[in-house]
């Protein structure tokens, strides 16, 4: 999935009206579309996106390896610093800003 495409966007009519279509475009061309929801709480528009089978499982191995390599990085600045036991997000900020 190409993520500086714009997506293809549908009202809920529209996409039920299409969505044999829909979901053969979104298989064929790798393309994610999006179904709009009017919303009042979080302003004009809220919305759904659908994405192939094998862009959600990208998505999930991607985010699982960011988190992965998050802890890492973390744990690693830890080991360097000297490891603390923090809970107060405060006093863990703090601990973070006496390194730089």
């Amino acid at each position: 999935m190409d993520t500086m495409d714009t997506l293809d966007i549908y009202t809920p009519t529209n996409f039920r009206k299409n969505q044999a279509n829909i979901f053969k475009s979104i298989l064929s061309q790798n393309k994610p579309v999006e179904i709009t929801i009017a919303s009042e709480h979080l302003g004009p528009n809220d919305g759904i996106v659908a994405i192939s089978k094998k862009d959600y499982e990208e998505y999930l191995n991607l985010k699982q390896m960011a988190v992965d390599n998050a802890k890492q990085e973390i744990a690693e600045y830890s080991r360097a610093r000297g490891p603390r036991h923090l809970s107060n997000p405060k006093e863990i900020e703090a601990w973070f800003d006496e390194g730089e």
